[in-house]
């Protein structure tokens, strides 16, 4: 009867221990949950959401307005910035306004890319807008900033800028496009429409890598067209 009494003992502490470590698993599991909730404005939706589908004049294609989920003033002021230039777009002819989002431990980032087509609804122009926001409490921060976050020289956009498009050019000399003495390296930046080279690179976290986007203009005097990748205007940051 004592031996008894004795396993029963141990067999009741185990069990409290063990509904012990549960309660407190649970209530942990409870208070992340609620932090990570507690950023949002929205709890059913995402961080980045679609709060609008449209089309522009002429256009066959859908546009969609995102909104940025977090719970701080500052964000207020971005959604309006974007939604202001949602309809912007959406008044241009053959028009089309898209975006996609990512995350990067506690940071948002969020891509927005605005086509303008011709008559064909070939792509004459592709305009970037990035906005990268510290989660826990609503900052944009600024590309340097985000590039010193990420462990990345400051100069990591003017170098793989540079570099990318001094390729492009030596390509397009080598293969018969160019003639050197022609056209040098500054001639071509200009062609491109980029002369501050760095100027409208936006950041963004795509498939484990921080990549830039950066438009330009892919028509000139030169028949060099063929040379670019299929997607040029993504470019993988050079660290």
């Amino acid at each position: 009867m004592v031996e008894f009494l004795r396993q029963y003992r141990k067999n009741v502490i185990a069990l409290a221990i063990l509904i012990l470590v549960l309660i407190i698993l649970f209530l942990v599991n409870i208070v992340l949950g609620n932090k990570k909730d507690s950023l949002k404005k929205v709890q059913n939706y995402d961080y980045v959401y679609t709060l609008e589908k449209g089309k522009s004049k002429s256009s066959t294609k859908s546009s969609y307005l995102p909104q940025i989920n977090l719970r701080f003033d500052s964000i207020y002021a971005i959604n309006e910035e974007i939604m202001e230039l949602y309809y912007q777009v959406l008044e241009e002819e053959k028009s089309e306004f898209t975006y996609e989002y990512s995350q990067k431990g506690n940071l948002l980032f969020l891509l927005i890319r605005v086509y303008f087509y011709d008559e064909s609804n070939r792509d004459m122009e592709t305009r970037y807008l990035s906005y990268v926001i510290e989660m826990q409490d609503g900052t944009l921060l600024s590309n340097q900033e985000v590039l010193a976050s990420l462990g990345y020289p400051e100069d990591s956009i003017w170098h793989t800028l540079q570099n990318k498009m001094y390729f492009y050019y030596e390509k397009a000399v080598e293969e018969g496009y160019i003639p050197r003495e022609e056209c040098d390296f500054t001639c071509y930046l200009k062609w491109r429409d980029m002369v501050n080279i760095d100027e409208g690179a936006s950041l963004f976290f795509k498939d484990g890598h921080l990549v830039l986007y950066r438009g330009f203009s892919l028509q000139s005097i030169y028949e060099d067209k063929v040379i670019f990748d299929d997607d040029p205007f993504i470019f993988e940051l050079e660290k």
